[in-house]
């Protein structure tokens, strides 16, 4: 889909090393004092979750869990009322796939509310009183002897919806005693225990982290404690989990110990790593897991911050991260790596708790190269900082790291401010995006231009040589579907763009690095691809909103208008003009109105339906006379209907019927009558249907049907009044019935009904108008060959009748006697049906966009194909 796309540049220049503050997030330097966030977690719409100890966020109450807007400004639409109270505090959060999120912690209540340790809030912040914790975590006191709040610290969800908890201590869970002696369950979806896991295999270990796999299988780090006389020590483990908590046996360390912490202060015994942790894994795309934390020799030596494996649990040699870090105030200090992140490239970023690496300044944050050598091209500066202490539980760190859908990097943590800029706990970096290009010349301006017809790569920056060589990359936009070619320097627009204003944010660098990076933003106003559309006999014809004239089917006699008889399934425009008003599609022929008032016409002519004096068909739009005061037109079966300015009715072409409404030459308009308050007209197979300005409703033509509504099946040569009623609103017309709405909302319809097409629960044909339910909401009204379309105010879709080739568009080849709702959609603008026994019909939505269901032989779908479809499938934008 394309658009049309006005383009300002407004530059917001900094300099920024790849790495840099993203200064575009706000700052939230008023998080309570001796706060900090512990944990967050990225909502599908940029929105970000945080939890932690804090209780208000620049002078707003928020306790202990909040909601950040997308610019890092607190939301609040997200409510959670008192939160987590006292001392209480929450330790994860994780968003699930229908957008709940799950809080995980030490806490007795939320908002008043009894949730020992876990509760499910819905998006607004309320709680979710569908999900069943009952009594929560728990744990055994032995001094008060009873069950008390116990706690819970890691938190994972599996792809089939169900929540891992680990961590912390419990051993108690909504009145059952946990599977595992060691705070370790696994919950439903409705938060009931999911008590078929069996959790053997961590049955009297503790967890420090678990990882789930895109198989929904677990990679655990847990400890076994090993007890010495009076002392202890934890050994470490690595092992991996089947679906119901057994020993996945292929995982090759499931039984080996990897290392060991000794408590007490003399070293324990046996075989181990002293110095292990793992603090953060990811499974990557090839299946290889991800380590980090303090490796040291537990997975190689050549291994000391990271290290990777194979899927097997075998070291994979091809990795290897060989650089040591340390603590800020002496190398007595091992640094850890706390969070990790890959790039679609897969660099990984890394943060936690350093400023030294391998002899470099390092400010808790880090990137390494896919192979785990150091990327000394990521410059974070000074990186995070702002902390002082001389206690290693207490240095600054980087805690939590996330790579967002734009490129760009969240990150928590124990910090005031980076690389030199006040931010407190929480800052969003500007990634190295991956650069495509060396353009030879720095781009210093891009100049604002309007271009018509958008395709991909259409839209150019103007560029200026500086002397230094540059790269484009692509950082983000408001819609997902624009996008910035880094080749070309064009911005695209995919046909999923919501029409509207958005921003589009870009990023230059010099070569060689260190680079010195410029940021710019563009602003681009996006209108929606189709303006109006009709359907004929299996083609269609369309104009969008500059003005230009489309069209895609079948193409035997010049319907499509290109000057040619071919067939075509993608939409081609039609000439260059660009000011056409209004089309009509009948039996393979066109009407049009432009802008000016000039009428024209193409296609099948064997009637003389075009109006040009002759029955030549015509390959492409040719005027008709030469008067300039035509205001719509309609195309029936084989003649044509149109009204001028002034309120006077006019036709032209086949009349066997009297559906011209009057006498004399059908081969170019003349006048009907002498009325002037004619407003709407609509052309049938064979007859005519019209709606004064004083809301009567008139019709004329072949009747045997009823389809005139006069009571009677006598045909008529002039407009015969159909009722007395003057509270008529729109009227559409259909192969042999017919369709109106009121000033009241209400349907009503009449004539033909054998496939059910009038809506009634009938097959029985109607002479008179014939209420269709009692539904007072009716919006628009569309008769097709022998099926009827409809929309409310609401903009839900509805569709009855004939139903052979899927024309209905809900999913079915059945007919229907009343109408059905299709799908949920509340935005349907128009619809229009195929003419003459063609099964077919199309719907155009608020935002533009055109979705067609039913034949498609012919190409009449648009989308490049000939395939029939029973459900709206979307048509091609150009």
């Amino acid at each position: 889909m394309n658009f049309f796309l006005l383009l300002f540049l407004t530059f917001n220049v900094f300099y920024g090393q790849n790495g840099s503050l993203d200064l575009t997030f706000n700052n939230l330097n008023t998080i309570t004092t001796s706060a900090n966030i512990g944990n967050f977690a990225l909502q599908s719409d940029g929105k970000v979750v945080i939890v932690g100890s804090f209780s208000s966020i620049n002078g707003t109450t928020a306790n202990k869990v909040a909601r950040l807007n997308t610019d890092g400004s607190l939301d609040a639409s997200f409510n959670v009322g008192a939160g987590i109270a006292g001392a209480d505090r929450p330790y994860k959060v994780a968003i699930q796939t229908d957008g709940k999120i799950v809080v995980i912690g030490n806490f007795s209540t939320f908002n008043g509310v009894v949730k020992n340790s876990i509760v499910r809030l819905n998006t607004d912040g309320s709680i979710d009183t569908s999900f069943n914790t009952g009594t929560g975590f728990q744990s055994y006191s032995s001094s008060a002897f009873a069950w008390i709040t116990g706690s819970a610290s890691i938190l994972k969800l599996r792809n089939n919806g169900q929540i891992v908890v680990a961590g912390g201590g419990f051993s108690k869970y909504n009145g059952t005693v946990s599977n595992s002696t060691l705070a370790f369950c696994v919950l439903n979806s409705n938060g009931t225990l999911d008590t078929s896991f069996d959790a053997t295999a961590v049955d009297g270990v503790g967890t420090r982290r678990i990882e789930v796999l895109s198989d929904d299988k677990m990679i655990i780090f847990t400890y076994h404690t090993t007890f010495f006389g009076p002392l202890n020590q934890h050994d470490f483990y690595l092992r991996k989990l089947n679906l119901n908590g057994s020993l996945d046996t292929s995982f090759t360390l499931n039984n080996t110990i990897l290392g060991k912490e000794n408590i007490g202060g003399v070293p324990g015994a046996g075989s181990g790593d002293a110095n292990l942790s793992i603090n953060d894994m990811e499974q990557l795309s090839s299946g290889k897991i991800l380590l980090a934390g303090v490796i040291s020799s537990a997975f190689g030596s050549s291994n000391k911050s990271l290290a990777r494996l194979n899927s097997n649990g075998t070291v994979d040699a091809t990795f290897s991260c060989v650089g040591v870090f340390f603590q800020p105030t002496s190398t007595l200090y091992p640094g850890e790596v706390y969070s990790i992140q890959v790039q679609s490239d897969d660099k990984i970023i890394a943060g936690g708790t350093f400023n030294l690496y391998s002899g470099s300044t390092i400010g808790n944050i880090i990137r390494f190269n896919s192979n785990g050598s150091y990327d000394s091209s990521f410059n974070p500066g000074t990186g995070f900082t702002g902390i002082s202490s001389t206690s290693p539980n207490s240095f600054t760190s980087a805690s939590q790291l996330k790579l967002l859908p734009n490129k760009k990097v969240l990150a928590i943590g124990n910090f005031t401010s980076y690389n030199g800029v006040a931010r407190n706990s929480i800052a969003r970096l500007n990634s190295d995006l991956i650069a495509n290009q060396d353009f030879g010349t720095a781009i210093s301006s891009i100049a604002s231009t309007v271009v018509s017809n958008v395709r991909a790569n259409d839209i150019h920056y103007g560029a200026t040589a500086t002397g230094s060589n540059t790269v484009l990359s692509f950082v983000s936009t408001t819609d997902p579907g624009l996008t910035i070619n880094t080749t070309t320097g064009a911005v695209n627009a995919a046909a999923s763009v919501t029409p509207g204003t958005h921003t589009l944010i870009y990023q230059l660098c010099s070569i060689p690095t260190p680079s010195v990076c410029t940021e710019g933003t563009v602003t681009i106003t996006v209108t929606s691809c189709w303006k109006s559309v009709a359907e004929g006999s299996a083609h269609t014809v369309a104009i969008k909103p500059n003005g230009t004239l489309w069209t895609w089917g079948l193409n035997d006699f010049g319907q499509l208008g290109d000057n040619t008889t071919t067939n075509r399934s993608t939409p081609a425009q039609i000439g260059s003009a660009t000011n056409w008003k209004s089309v009509s599609a009948g039996f393979y022929f066109c009407l049009a109105v432009k802008t000016d008032g000039t009428l024209w016409a193409w296609g099948l002519n064997s009637s003389a339906q075009l109006g040009d004096g002759t029955t030549v068909s015509k390959l492409t739009p040719v005027q008709i006379g030469t008067d300039t005061d035509w205001d719509s037109v309609s195309a029936g079966g084989s003649h044509s209907l149109a009204i001028k300015t002034n309120g006077t009715l006019w036709s032209w072409g086949r009349n066997k019927f009297g559906q011209l409404g009057r006498t004399g030459s059908g081969l170019s308009p003349l006048q009907v009558g002498t009325d002037t308050n004619w407003q709407i007209v609509s052309g049938g197979q064979e007859h005519s249907s019209a709606k004064k300005t004083n809301g009567t409703l008139w019709g004329w033509g072949r009747n045997s049907v009823g389809v005139i509504g006069d009571g009677t099946n006598v045909n008529k040569s002039v407009p015969t009044q159909t009722g007395t009623d003057t509270d008529w609103a729109s009227i559409g017309t259909g192969y042999y019935h017919a369709l109106a709405l009121k000033t009241n909302g209400t349907l009503w319809a009449w004539g033909f009904n054998n496939y059910g097409e009038l809506g009634d629960g009938t097959t029985v044909d109607k002479f008179s108008p014939t209420q269709i339910g009692t539904d007072t909401n009716w919006a628009f009204v569309s008769g097709a060959s022998q099926h009827s379309i409809a929309i409310k105010t609401t903009g839900s879709l509805w569709t009855w009748g004939w139903n052979q080739y899927g024309q209905l568009g809900d999913g079915t080849n059945v007919n229907k006697s009343v109408p059905t709702q299709i799908g949920t959609g509340t935005n349907w603008s128009s619809a229009s049906g195929g003419s003459f026994l063609e099964g077919s019909t199309i719907a155009r939505k608020t935002d533009g966009t055109i979705w067609s269901t039913g034949l498609n032989s012919s190409g009449q779908f648009g989308n490049g194909t000939t395939t029939n479809s029973n459900i709206f499938v979307q048509t091609n934008c150009q």
